[in-house]
């Protein structure tokens, strides 16, 4: 996502918890958009394209990295005008 959408995206995840204290934003809001990618039965689905907001156009494109929740090196590569191009995330897999 793009700063645009990150701001939009703290916006209504903050308001979710707001008006949701004892709610998951993942059970409540993503895990139903991420079950229309699974691959057969019983499984949670792999990626999901989240908009935030209804309407608006600006999304997140979530996956599933197989390990559980953590944080990752994300590395952007840049042309030679340094526009992103590339995107390489480490999750740790490789020694």
């Amino acid at each position: 996502m793009d700063s645009r959408t990150e701001y939009m995206f703290r916006r209504v995840f903050d308001e979710f918890y707001r008006t949701q204290p004892d709610g998951n934003y993942y059970d409540d809001v993503l895990a139903s958009g991420f079950l229309k990618s699974a691959q057969y039965p019983g499984h949670s689905g792999d990626w999901l394209l989240h908009f935030p907001v209804k309407g608006n156009p600006f999304n997140i494109a979530m996956f599933a990295s197989g390990l559980g929740d953590g944080s990752y090196h994300v590395y952007w590569g840049v042309d030679r005008n340094d526009e992103p191009c590339r995107l390489l995330i480490d999750f740790g897999l490789l020694e």
